[in-house]
């Protein structure tokens, strides 16, 4: 019986769904992807790399000139013309250029990596740039993340019908997930154009299993050494194989979800009872991948099956093999794993003796224990001595990383800092079974695990810039994996700090505390300057529809010189030098960007009011400097806008971690041009630090309560904007909206209201004088004369008002 027969009869057998599909014509398919090759070195473009294979399951020859792959993004050149698929013939399809854009893709350089005995054709627009046609979009490389809408692959013929389309999604839907290395391959019982598209009927290529391969060699084109794939060469149906003796073949079994098949081998898990040592219907190898815990000392075998049969002892009882419990005391306490602008190069792993004793580490390596390899080894001799801390770090064929390391995190000669190469990436995606960390002891026994989670199970959500560490109530090993006693690192607390620039490790937002373990309570923000309201998504569009609401919390007069805002993507301007909060007053930091400070404060009054001070800072918006807020974000989550103030010395004051969720946190409501926008801000009652980075005491403004307002609308403010900036329930009295006539600075002394005293000020005072503006009667004579002039100089001169 033929590939062709076999899969009718399994049809009529066994249910599987008919094999032509009414908007696919077929009969040629896809049969492999390998959409996430093993690429080197990181960074190195996938191009030329890729490839999708295309399987003539028929008894008679197909021609496929002109056919073309094409998904959401766009699509391939044609097909040499000429191109003929013989019965049972696969072809491959790849790009033209290379990983550099510019260098062809050769049949040798093919040849060298995957191998003979098929034919492969070269299109353009396959993946990275379009080049020879301008006039129609390229497929922009494979995506790795596919979705149920993104990378929807199709194969096309000559005039644009869909012969086949096989919509993979990595991790969904049960399709396979590419594992940087191999491809996804269809399962030979399912060679038809309806099952090719539900992804239990594909595999992730395994080395030697179904034809597939190692490649064979690297080169120009060529850079990944690990990938594995099975190009030109598809799986033949062998002996239909019913372990349940149901009467359905086990692929079908699989396929139609009636059998489990946990570790993806293609043999439902009922038929797989011995290796189920527990007893509890699951097999070990599913349970062993699940939770690293139920495998102490990562022998494969589960560890109470392991003390049942005496192979490990339990002298306690708690379940916990003694290999694993009597290991040294010493733990991982903190981790960068998603440095900005360095990336792996600015990845460290901290390790803490919290024991009384020394312990030699030499031999030990961090390890990711779901499968990646380990570390290179700590050298032999390393001693951690009690309370001290160690640095693992990667290392550099072209620089010193480890002196460029010491000096941008200030970290002194006695630092104990170990460069392992090669290092292994910490993944930014880390969930409960992906970033298992582990520090191994020289006999591969896990000294101490911290399977950190991004953004799950109480684990501190990744901001892109700052690395996680272990509070002091966490400082022991079963404390630290738990993402609670963790923590995102917040420069000037806990011993937090931000990178200082050095030749390679670049970026100065990047926060962390190498090199210390803080066994003391969490620190917060001082607190004496709070946030108490921010309006993120204004109805007005520009650079300065946003605004932030301070509030100074003391009975004293406190110097806000230099203070500026920060997040996690950049920092504001300072503060003009010689401005000042009063005690329990209100003010507003706003931005300015192509207009004077005094502009920018003009407007703002003219569509939010008088009667408070105003300070404007720049680099608020996107394109403005290097490091800036890039505007405060519309969609903000737990690791999005960590909104800082901070005082002149880099210190952090306030912060507030918004979020609009819409269940702890409000929403602004934003419904773009001619909808309605409020701000959110600060609960009366909740007027600290601590209270005011909960959302919960946080809500909606509305008209009417605790003195919000519509805004007037202006040629710089549109309407439609909801907020009472200025205005604090309990703290302030309403602010002043009388309209009309110019809008006068209420410190006279900052005559141009740029937020401090400084020459431009005088020019402001003139100007408005020569004027006969009222703001010039300074002197508040009713008129406006020369003794205006002796008092604004008297309050200039002592920098007050």
């Amino acid at each position: 019986m033929n590939r062709k027969t076999l899969t009718a009869a399994m049809v009529a057998c066994c249910g599987i769904a008919a094999a032509v599909n009414a908007q696919q014509i077929g009969p040629v398919i896809i049969t492999e992807i390998h959409y996430n090759p093993h690429n080197l070195p990181s960074g190195s473009s996938e191009q030329g790399m890729e490839f999708v294979e295309v399987y003539n399951p028929t008894n008679g020859n197909v021609d496929i000139s002109g056919w073309y792959l094409q998904d959401e993004d766009g699509r391939t050149t044609p097909i040499a013309a000429g191109t003929i698929l013989a019965p049972g013939e696969a072809f491959v399809i790849t790009s033209q250029f290379g990983p550099d854009a510019t260098t062809l893709s050769s049949l040798a350089a093919w040849r060298q990596a995957w191998g003979t005995g098929y034919r492969v054709g070269f299109v353009d627009g396959f993946s990275g740039p379009w080049t020879s046609d301008p006039t129609i979009a390229g497929l922009n490389n494979l995506a790795n993340g596919p979705t149920a809408t993104n990378e929807v692959l199709t194969l096309r013929d000559a005039g644009g019908q869909v012969v086949d389309e096989a919509n993979y999604q990595a991790g969904a839907a049960d399709w396979p997930t590419s594992n940087n290395a191999g491809s996804i391959y269809l399962l030979p019982l399912f060679f038809n154009v309806t099952d090719n598209d539900q992804g239990a009927a594909w595999r992730l290529a395994s080395n030697g299993v179904d034809g597939n391969f190692l490649i064979l060699a690297t080169n120009e084109i060529f850079t990944g050494p690990n990938s594995v794939a099975s190009p030109g060469r598809v799986p033949q149906v062998g002996p239909i194989v019913d372990c349940n003796s149901n009467g359905v073949p086990d692929a079908v079994d699989i396929f139609n979800g009636s059998s489990t098949d946990c570790d993806n081998n293609q043999i439902p898990d009922e038929c797989q009872s011995g290796d189920d040592c527990d007893g509890n219907g699951i097999l070990d190898v599913c349970e062993l991948g699940s939770d690293w815990r139920m495998d102490r000392n990562l022998n494969g075998i589960i560890d109470s099956c392991d003390i049942a049969s005496g192979f490990s002892q339990d002298v306690n009882g708690n379940g916990i093999v003694d290999e694993f419990e009597n290991t040294p005391s010493v733990l991982i306490s903190e981790i960068m794993y998603n440095p900005t602008g360095t990336e792996e190069i600015g990845e460290f792993v901290e390790i803490y003796n919290f024991g009384a004793t020394p312990v030699d580490i030499g031999g030990w390596t961090l390890a990711d224990i779901e499968g990646d390899s380990p570390s290179a080894a700590i050298p032999a001799g390393t001693t951690i001595n009690p309370g001290e801390v160690v640095m693992l770090v990667p290392t550099s064929d072209t620089f010193d990383l480890l002196a460029e390391f010491r000096t941008a995190w200030g970290l002194d000669a006695s630092a104990q800092i170990i460069g392992l190469a090669p290092w292994g990436a910490r993944a930014n995606g880390a969930t409960f079974t992906n970033e298992v960390l582990a520090l191994l002891d020289s006999a591969g026994i896990p000294v101490d695990v911290a399977n950190y989670e991004n953004d799950s199970n109480g684990w501190p959500n990744d901001d892109g810039v700052s690395s996680i560490y272990l509070l002091s109530t966490g400082l022991d090993k079963d404390s630290n994996d738990t993402g609670a006693n963790w923590r995102l690192s917040i420069a000037s607390l806990d011993g937090a700090r931000f990178l200082t620039e050095t030749a390679n490790l670049l970026d100065p937002r990047n926060t962390g505390s190498p090199g210390v373990v803080h066994t003391a309570a969490p620190q917060r923000p001082s607190g004496e300057v709070i946030i108490t309201e921010i309006m993120y998504g204004p109805n007005s569009t520009g650079n300065r529809a946003e605004w932030i609401e301070i509030y100074n919390t003391t009975n004293l007069t406190i110097d806000i010189s230099g203070w500026f805002l920060s997040d996690e993507d950049g920092f504001t301007t300072p503060i003009a030098a010689g401005s000042t909060l009063a005690p329990n007053e209100v003010a507003v930091l706003a931005p300015f960007s192509d207009v004077s400070p005094a502009q920018a404060v003009s407007d703002f009054q003219a569509a939010w009011c008088r009667g408070y001070q105003i300070f404007t800072v720049f680099q608020w918006a996107s394109g403005q400097g290097q490091y800036n807020l890039l505007n405060l974000s519309n969609s903000p989550d737990a690791g999005n806008e960590l909104l800082t103030l901070r005082n002149a010395a880099g210190n952090a004051i306030d912060q507030v971690n918004y979020d609009d969720d819409g269940i702890i946190w409000p929403t602004t409501g934003n419904t773009g041009a001619g909808g309605t926008a409020w701000s959110i801000y600060l609960l009366p009652g909740s007027y600290d630090s601590v209270s005011n980075d909960s959302g919960l005491n946080w809500a909606a403004s509305a008209v009417g309560f605790e003195g919000a307002r519509q805004n007037t609308a202006t040629d710089v403010f549109a309407g439609n904007d909801l907020g009472s900036p200025g205005y604090l329930d309990g703290v302030t009295g309403e602010v002043d909206c009388t309209p009309g006539g110019p809008i006068c600075p209420p410190c006279a002394a900052d005559f141009d209201q740029s937020g401090g005293v400084d020459g431009d000020d005088i020019g402001a005072f003139f100007n408005a004088w020569q004027a006969g503006e009222s703001c010039g009667d300074v002197d508040q004579s009713g008129g406006v004369d020369g003794d205006d002039i002796g008092a604004f100089f008297t309050v200039w001169q002592a920098g007050g008002c």
